[in-house]
């Protein structure tokens, strides 16, 4: 953990302070969740950072994440998922239901 930059929680991410209430909670680099759309521009595709409120109902999105098992005893182990991030692949339904 020494090598985590402990920062201050978006008001993004969490608009109404109840993340950053949490007693003893800390927030790192480590944390924090990326957010991202792909557009297709001139026969390419790029991928433009987002914020979290831009993600609807309907979006067709790819979530990536990390699993890590963590000793819990002699030969146990607990499964600890870690959300990386989430990318808006395609707005099809959004924009269908707008054009109505």
């Amino acid at each position: 953990m020494e090598d985590q930059k402990v920062t201050p929680i978006s008001r993004d991410v969490d608009p109404l302070g109840i993340l950053a209430s949490v007693e003893g909670g800390m927030y790192t680099s480590n944390n924090q969740v990326q957010y991202f759309e792909r557009l297709l521009k001139k026969d390419k595709w790029i991928y433009n950072a987002i914020k979290p409120q831009a993600i609807r109902l309907g979006h067709l999105v790819e979530v990536q994440c990390t699993f890590s098992a963590v000793p819990t005893g002699p030969t146990k182990y607990r499964l600890i998922p870690k959300l990386q991030s989430i990318c808006i692949l395609d707005r099809v339904v959004e924009n269908v239901r707008t054009s109505i």
